[in-house]
């Protein structure tokens, strides 16, 4: 996906949950003015369903679409 115009790969930290791996995500572009209100993001990761597994992935098995929400707190 990087060959594509307006695509920016951004490391994510580890989760311990998909939930968690995608908001931490969402909020690392955001903190990094990669991401604006309103934006259209993809999300890929390779996610290891045994945790005796734990290692780096080995390909990519979710993707998930989002807007990004400004919440002012």
């Amino acid at each position: 996906m990087q060959l594509f115009y307006g695509v920016v790969p951004v490391w994510a930290k580890r989760a311990d949950t998909t939930d968690e791996l995608i908001s931490s995500s969402v909020e690392t572009l955001k903190s990094g003015k990669y991401i604006k209100e309103n934006d259209l993001v993809v999300i890929t990761a390779g996610i290891i369903p045994e945790k005796i597994e734990r290692g780096p992935a080995k390909y990519t098995n979710t993707m998930q679409v989002e807007i990004v929400k400004i919440i002012n707190r």
